[in-house]
């Protein structure tokens, strides 16, 4: 065996990382991952899966300004000393991909990764992009522009860039949250390929039961440790199957809170039509949008929000719309949760406790919100949203990142709205199971149409 075969894809030693002084996030992690295997990073929110992918990946100390002690290595290089050597090796999704588009086209983006990586033969950047699109069921998107797609095309995109520069250790922060089902197929089967191939696979991520036949281990990581029941051999991983959630009848009054009257829309310098003659009308009560990445669900959501205005058609709304993004970071406004809360809410009160108290948010009110894992920031805007009275409240991918508690507390309060209009667009059909939406409560989409 030649020597550079015995150096770990990853080796750590008693690694601490924390983005204030003296306040850990990891603490004391020590682990090893051989080249070519595939690992499972899982556990609660905020117990610090996103930091561990970002220290590998070299955002940390460069791009989040971080505390580190401890030994790092990455394919046997310091990821803190040498950068740019370790960024040459490493392909990474975080779970803000629309950070990380930085060119106008798909095309564009996709080829500028591989010249970024050193990739100059352009029948060569040619072929890639081409086959790293299909592996991701995205060829129809290559001539896109990159503002137009909705976020599930968005992951899709920067997955699809990263396999384009073909590096041996990927990196993988929930790179399926925003994908349909089809989509994340079409992955799974992607990453069990580069697997095969020799490829070194390490995924952050709460679905342990989605990756279980594709990883060697899972690691559980529990308050920025190593959780004492180590590493599990996926053939002994069980998930609990969480019980159903019934939501409270709602009658449906004759006037209703969201009027939407044919209505077509599209994006500027666009020249197709992303929405297609839709008309609904919504009345108090949970209703779901859902529909293949692409079809129109996150642009209903921002024009019946009055984000976006129309190009043919109306939207009435009676109350006071509010729209919570996939990307929570473009929601927040203050400082911390508690600060937040108190500008919608008037005051914390007791109300406010209960629903921050159930979300498992308690412990993180003064913690700053752009510290918070990606999970808990999720959870922290349906908290504001929630409390703030907003009607009607438009949810997009509300579960994606978010540990199977927050889930859980989640359906419990979405199941007992009763007086306001909420709208949550999504592509997990077992959160509609779960919730039992009626079939009348269902908003199905493709292509831009609602399907009659």
């Amino acid at each position: 065996m030649q020597e550079s075969n015995r150096i770990p894809a990853i080796l750590l030693n008693d690694v601490w990382v924390g983005y204030q002084k003296e306040t850990w996030v990891l603490r004391g992690i020590s682990l090893s991952v051989k080249q070519g295997e595939a690992v499972l990073l899982t556990g609660p929110n905020g117990s610090g899966k996103t930091t561990l992918i970002r220290l590998l990946a070299s955002l940390i100390p460069h791009v989040y300004h971080a505390y580190v002690r401890g030994e790092v290595r990455v394919c046997g290089i310091d990821p803190i000393a040498d950068p740019d050597t370790v960024v040459r090796s490493v392909g990474y999704v975080g779970h803000e991909p629309d950070a990380q588009i930085l060119m106008p086209t798909v095309f564009d983006e996709i080829a500028f990764a591989q010249l970024l990586s050193g990739v100059r033969e352009p029948r060569v950047i040619e072929q890639r992009l081409t086959e790293s699109l299909a592996r991701v069921e995205g060829s129809a998107l290559r001539q896109r522009a990159t503002h137009e797609l909705s976020g599930g095309e968005i992951a899709k995109v920067v997955l699809a860039a990263n396999l384009a520069r073909q590096p041996p250790l990927l990196l993988l922060d929930e790179p399926t949250a925003f994908l349909d089902k089809e989509s994340t197929e079409a992955f799974l089967h992607t990453l069990a390929t580069l697997r095969e191939a020799g490829h070194t696979l390490v995924i952050a991520s709460q679905h342990v039961r989605l990756y279980q036949k594709l990883v060697d281990r899972v690691i559980y990581i529990v308050d920025g440790r190593v959780d004492k029941r180590g590493e599990q051999r996926t053939s002994v991983v069980k998930e609990r199957e969480p019980p159903a959630v019934r939501p409270c009848e709602t009658p449906m009054e004759e006037t209703p809170i969201v009027a939407v009257r044919n209505v077509w829309y599209r994006y500027p310098r666009s020249s197709s039509y992303a929405l297609r003659g839709v008309s609904l009308r919504l009345h108090a009560g949970l209703y779901v949008v859902l529909g293949p990445n692409g079809s129109g669900k996150t642009t209903l959501l921002k024009l019946i929000a009055g984000i976006y205005s129309p190009t043919k058609g109306s939207v009435r709304s009676q109350g006071s719309p509010l729209y919570l993004p996939q990307d929570p970071r473009l929601f927040f406004t203050h400082e911390t949760l508690k600060a937040e809360i108190e500008a919608v809410h008037k005051s914390f009160d007791k109300e406010a406790g209960r629903v921050v108290d159930q979300m498992g948010l308690t412990p993180f009110l003064t913690t700053p919100v752009h510290h918070l894992s990606y999970g808990l920031q999720r959870r922290a805007a349906i908290a504001v949203g929630l409390l703030g009275g907003f009607n009607p409240l438009l949810i997009d991918e509300p579960t994606a990142g978010v540990d199977p508690s927050g889930v859980e507390a989640l359906l419990q309060i979405l199941a007992r709205i009763r007086e306001r209009c909420i709208v949550v667009a999504t592509h997990d059909q077992q959160l509609v199971e779960r919730l039992g939406i009626p079939t009348e409560r269902q908003i199905r989409m493709e292509n831009g149409r609602v399907l009659v």
